[in-house]
């Protein structure tokens, strides 16, 4: 039967005792998180957010009973003295490794059924079964540590922007349909029967507001709802960080965010350099295909027109003759690839979920890739769409100097605009975002044929 709490009052957090503590009494108000029943002496790990204490019952009889009556999740109430472990059971894994409390009374302020899956270890849990018991896998370390790292951010996020001047202000929920990317979530009225409230998509028309009433430096830590097909980072509510300042220049804006994103990092303990890199728009899409390049990894794309401008290969050639381009990836020191190894980063980058398999790959084994005669070769289920003009041993700087392309492996080719960042970031992903790569696109729009289509090599 459960025991009540009493008067007895938290003296220590989970997480708090060190050797500077041995000595004291100390009551400690938790969950059982593991037991180790040993006959006489039994060994409980109570735990609470703040982290996990050691304690020790031995010696006296009635109190091991009920040590052995003690479950995982059992919510305990432990009175001890703090003592130092013996040198060869400190565990330096947990910070209160050092010390262990040796139980005077223990309460059981609620019993608890076996759970579903393991508080204490780290299992391969489905989504459906953590959802259904969330209040149990909310109490799990490691989300335990995450929930605390959001705050901590959030924290910091409300001091940096308090520092620079800006106002926290909310805004409504409850408010009017404002026409933006995405449908409205709909709240029906009860005062008034057939009209509806919208719940908002971004706080974008009350910020204006604040601007034009003088406000002008605003923040808010804003929910947002947005009636759309979910997303790897988007779901139907999330939070977003929204700001607004008035009389802003693009390099004060800038200076802002890249402000309050170091300080978010500070709290993993990371500082990151500012200012951070910056390129035009027009430079991002032309070497990565993507305003938001991963740039992790090279895979820059380039202009192979100039190789493919005589290819047999209708698709490119006609390309380049409408004004259209052939771009692409290059995954330079792959030489001694096997074909196996090179076709893999090739079907990862493939996998585009539009009907965009790659044309094929185009390798170049021997140092530097010029073609016949200069001590390499090619070996490409699409090479003859480079055509042998471009292969030719007097042509090497189409390759080698222009593309870097030496002891080259694969180009990996499709169909497919220019902009689209999908097959890049695929490969890096493949690559464990660690080798430069090229992959060949054409860009058809200029010859009126609307979707690209797409040919695999024989």
């Amino acid at each position: 039967m459960a025991e009540q709490l009493g008067s007895l009052s938290r003296t220590h957090t989970c997480g708090a005792l060190r050797p500077a503590d041995v000595g004291a009494n100390a009551v400690l108000l938790g969950w059982v998180h593991r037991v180790r029943d040993l006959g006489s002496l039994v060994f409980l790990d109570v735990r609470d957010r703040y982290g996990l204490t050691q304690i020790i019952v031995e010696g006296d009889a009635a109190l091991l009973e009920r040590a052995k009556r003690l479950r995982s999740e059992f919510v305990v109430a432990v009175l001890g003295d703090v003592e130092r472990r013996a040198p060869d059971t400190v565990n330096l894994n947990v910070p209160t490794g050092e010390v262990e409390v040796r139980a005077r009374e223990i309460r059981i302020l609620n019993e608890a059924r076996t759970p579903p899956f393991s508080i204490a270890e780290d299992q391969n849990v489905s989504e459906e079964t953590r959802l259904r018991y969330r209040y149990l896998d909310l109490r799990r370390p490691q989300l335990q540590r995450t929930l605390g790292l959001r705050h901590r951010i959030t924290m910091a996020i409300r001091r940096y922007f308090d520092e620079h001047g800006f106002y926290e202000i909310e805004t409504p929920i409850l408010t009017k349909s404002t026409p933006e990317g995405a449908r409205d979530f709909l709240v029906p009225s009860r005062v008034h029967p057939g009209e509806f409230y919208a719940l908002p998509q971004s706080p974008q028309i009350f910020k204006q507001i604040l601007m034009i009433a003088g406000f002008d430096r605003y923040v808010q830590i804003a929910r947002c709802f947005r009636d759309e097909a979910l997303r790897a980072d988007r779901q139907l509510e999330f939070t977003q960080v929204d700001l607004e300042m008035s009389f802003a220049t693009p390099t004060m804006v800038f200076e802002v965010v890249e402000g309050a994103l170091a300080a978010c990092f500070r709290e993993i303990g990371v500082d990151i350099p500012r200012p951070f890199r910056r390129m035009p728009y027009a430079d991002a899409i032309a070497k990565y295909g993507s305003d938001k390049p991963d740039l992790r990894f090279a895979l820059e794309i380039q202009d192979f027109g100039p190789v493919f401008a005589e290819s047999p290969f209708g698709i490119f050639r006609e390309a380049i003759e409408h004004e259209g381009t052939v771009r692409g990836f290059v995954i330079p020191g792959a030489g001694a690839s096997s074909r196996r190894e090179v076709d893999q980063p090739r079907r990862a980058g493939a996998a585009t979920g539009r009907g965009r398999p790659h044309l094929g790959t185009v390798h170049g084994r021997g140092r530097p890739v010029v073609g016949e005669g200069h001590g390499g070769g090619w070996d490409a289920p699409c090479a003859g769409a480079v055509g042998r003009d471009a292969r030719r041993p007097a042509r090497p700087g189409l390759w080698s100097a222009r593309h870097g392309v030496e002891d080259a492996r694969a180009a990996p080719a499709a169909g497919g605009p220019p902009a689209e960042p999908g097959p890049r970031w695929r490969v890096g992903a493949h690559l464990g975002h660690r080798l430069p790569a090229v992959r060949l696109e054409c860009r058809r729009e200029a010859l009126g044929l609307g979707e690209p289509s797409v040919h695999r090599a024989a």
